[in-house]
C-alpha cells in the first residue's frame, strides 16, 4: 500500500510540475512580439470562421505564429 501512495504522489507531483511548466511557456509565449513576413500585412478574417479557422488564416497571411497557442489564447481571454 506504501509503495501505491508513494507512486500516487510522484505521479501527481510530475503532472503538476508539467502544467506549471506549460504555464510558463504559454505565459511566455503570450507576451513575445509577433514576428511579421512584411512590414503591414493587411488580413481580413471569413465571416462565420471558427477560431481555429480564423488561427490559421492569419498563420497563412504572413503571421509566424503558432496556430494552436493562438487558439488556446483566444479561448481563455475573456470576451468584452
Amino acid at each position: 500500500m506504501a509503495f501505491i501512495k508513494k507512486l500516487f504522489t510522484t505521479l501527481i507531483f510530475f503532472a503538476l510540475v508539467i502544467a506549471l511548466g506549460g504555464g510558463y511557456y504559454f505565459y511566455q509565449w503570450t507576451e513575445q512580439p509577433i514576428a511579421l513576413s512584411q512590414p503591414k500585412i493587411e488580413l481580413t478574417i471569413k465571416p462565420g470562421s471558427s477560431i481555429r479557422s480564423a488561427a490559421r488564416q492569419v498563420a497563412k497571411a504572413g503571421v509566424d505564429m503558432n496556430p494552436w497557442l493562438f487558439e488556446a489564447l483566444v479561448r481563455t481571454t475573456p470576451k468584452i
